[in-house]
């Protein structure tokens, strides 16, 4: 930045994205398994080295990330009204970067040293359905290990109810759990994983030619991460509950 409406001389920069995937898929009348793999790169490169100078007399900012995405799963229909859905997953994220400034205020260096994290998941859902297809019920779980922050579990139970061709009414509950990035764990390695159990119900009506739906939806949240722009720094708050509810209209 210049200062008022003008850019700096140095307003470019570098910024290069690579993203290169494959699936495999074979499937059949009651089986289906895929397999598929991801590999994300970024490098983004920024010096300000002009001899037109402001506020910052020299910048030079250096930033490598890559993370790898792996996941396989297996479904099979078990009988007419029951599916079951199984499978692993692995994730990956590095990243290095480095920061130098010379500015009037002085000279200001930071380095991020190369850090990675690591997590391999086990899942497996049963959709289940009656034979007239009114009742639809979804059971899942998921067991992760994390390298940082070891073993942890969650579920899900969704069962929804269609009472006529019109209205259909649903539910879940679930648990959640998010750990903090490498670039959040940057500012404060001490951060906790956010855990939650969110709960909604609702219904939904569709009629040629709208559709309405309305949902109530409740998360309590422990341990969430947020930042605090005084002292320019990710937190872990204690505890947090959310409420709310929306409705939607729409022509088919």
């Amino acid at each position: 930045d210049y200062g008022a409406f003008k850019d700096d001389k140095d307003e470019k920069f570098n910024n290069a994205t690579k993203l290169t995937g494959l699936i495999l898929k074979y499937k059949n009348e009651k089986t289906i398994f895929q397999l598929q793999y991801q590999l994300s790169t970024q490098d983004r490169q920024y010096k300000n080295d002009s001899l037109d100078k402001t506020y910052t007399i020299f910048e030079d900012n250096q930033y490598a990330g890559k993370s790898h995405f792996a996941d396989a799963f297996f479904s099979k229909g078990i009988s007419k009204n029951i599916q079951w859905i199984t499978g692993v997953d692995f994730r990956y994220g590095s990243y290095h970067q480095t920061y130098v400034s010379i500015s009037k205020w002085g000279p200001y260096n930071d380095k991020f040293k190369d850090t990675f994290q690591y997590q391999t998941a086990l899942y497996t859902s049963l959709l289940i359905n009656d034979a007239s297809n009114k009742w639809l019920l979804e059971l899942g779980g998921r067991s992760n290990k994390h390298d940082r922050y070891g073993s942890n579990q969650t579920f899900t139970i969704s069962p929804s109810y269609k009472l006529n061709e019109t209205i259909r009414f649903m539910a879940s509950a679930s648990t959640g759990y998010k750990a903090p990035s490498l670039y959040q764990l940057s500012y404060n390695d001490a951060l906790k994983p956010e855990q939650s159990f969110n709960t909604e119900i609702g219904m939904e009506y569709k009629t040629n030619p709208l559709f309405f739906r309305a949902v109530y939806y409740n998360r309590t949240i422990d341990n969430g991460i947020d930042y605090n722009y005084i002292d320019y720094n990710f937190f872990n708050y204690i505890f947090s509950v959310l409420f709310m509810w929306f409705w939607e209209i729409c022509k088919l």
